[in-house]
This record gives structure tokens, C-alpha cells and sequence, in this order.
């Protein structure tokens, strides 16, 4: 029996530790050839590229920030130069734990940029192309602090819950195209994502 995304190419933003890293090794082994985003982390990006290919995968590393438009604009002009992108899984994030009145305008900028922010743009580069061929998935890694909040994680709870609205509006919008877009939820008690 094949495996599902054999031929398929597939990049997972934040894929260094955690919820990206067991993502991208999932469909690395289910045939996909796999992109590891990271932010500053070459050493655990190359790890799992090196995991994946002594076990017959295909992975290559990939930084880019992407609360930065060009640094996102660049990542997929090197992927699609090596191929066309089939599958995106948006889930790069950073968390802040921090009382509301004690969150910055810069830390409101940084987790909404990277947590909201960074969805919208990766999927608004990959739904340009995937639209085109009419083809394509993407996956954007909510949280369920995103429908219930949490006191102390306001940021983190509104750039979550933003990317609910974001996916579900993007789910009606590209209904009549191949393109697909869904979002699970995990607990953050589960998720290692980079607290800043």
C-alpha cells in the first residue's frame, strides 16, 4: 500500500520541537517530502531533517520568521523553486503568560504577529498558488484557549481565537476550489511551543 503523501511536498512552520517537529515526522514517513520552518533554531531543525532522512524521508530545513512578510515571501518562492507546495500546516507560535496590564504594545505586537499574523500570510502566499493548480490543504494549529480564554494568556487567547475566525472564513471562501483548510485545537498543556 503507498503512503498517503507520497510525491506530496508539505511545509510546517514552527516543525523544530513539539506538535511541528511530530507533524512533520508523521508525514515524512507517510511519503511527503517535508520543509522544517524554524526561527533560530538550525541545530533542532537539522536534527529532525537528519531523523527523518536516516529513516528513508525527504526534509530539508527552512528559516524564516514568519511575523516578517519578507522573510515569509522568500520561504516560498525557495520551496515552490523546487516544487509545487501541496500541503501547509501553520503552526508556529509563541506564547506569552503575562497579567493584562503588564502586556507591552511590543508584546502584543510579537505574539499577534507570529500567532495571527504569520497564519495569515503563509496561508495567503500557499492559497495564491494552491487556488491556481485548484489543489492543496492547509492546517492551521488553533488552541482551545481560543474559545475560552484564559486570564493571564490574553494575548495568546486573541491570537487564537483569530485564527479560528481566520480558518473557518477561509474554509467558506475557498469552498468551491480543491483548497482546503481546517484547524485543530490541541491544549496548550500539550503544546512546547516558545514562550517569550
Amino acid at each position: 500500500m503507498a503512503a498517503i503523501f507520497t510525491g506530496q511536498t508539505a511545509l510546517i512552520t514552527g516543525a523544530a520541537t513539539g506538535i511541528g517537529r511530530a507533524t512533520a515526522l508523521a508525514l515524512a514517513a507517510e511519503g511527503a517530502r517535508v520543509w522544517i520552518n524554524h526561527r533560530d533554531q538550525h541545530q533542532l531543525a537539522e536534527r529532525v531533517v537528519e531523523h527523518i532522512t536516516a529513516n528513508g524521508g525527504d526534509a530539508c530545513a527552512i528559516e524564516a520568521d514568519v511575523s516578517d512578510p519578507a522573510g515569509v515571501a522568500a520561504m516560498f518562492e525557495t520551496i515552490e523553486a523546487h516544487g509545487p507546495l501541496e500541503l501547509l500546516v501553520n503552526n508556529a507560535g509563541v506564547i506569552l503568560e503575562k497579567p493584562f496590564l503588564e502586556t507591552s504594545e511590543a508584546d502584543w505586537a510579537r505574539v499577534l504577529g507570529v500567532d495571527l499574523a504569520g497564519v495569515y500570510r503563509c496561508c495567503r502566499h500557499a492559497l495564491a498558488r494552491m487556488q491556481q493548480r485548484r489543489s492543496g490543504a492547509i492546517v492551521n494549529v488553533a488552541s482551545d484557549l481560543g474559545f475560552l480564554g484564559r486570564e493571564q494568556y490574553v494575548a495568546y487567547c486573541t491570537a487564537k481565537a483569530g485564527v479560528i475566525g481566520l480558518t473557518r472564513s477561509l474554509a467558506r471562501e475557498f469552498a468551491a476550489s480543491a483548497s482546503t483548510a481546517s484547524r485543530p485545537a490541541p491544549s496548550p498543556r500539550r503544546w512546547s511551543a516558545r514562550s517569550i
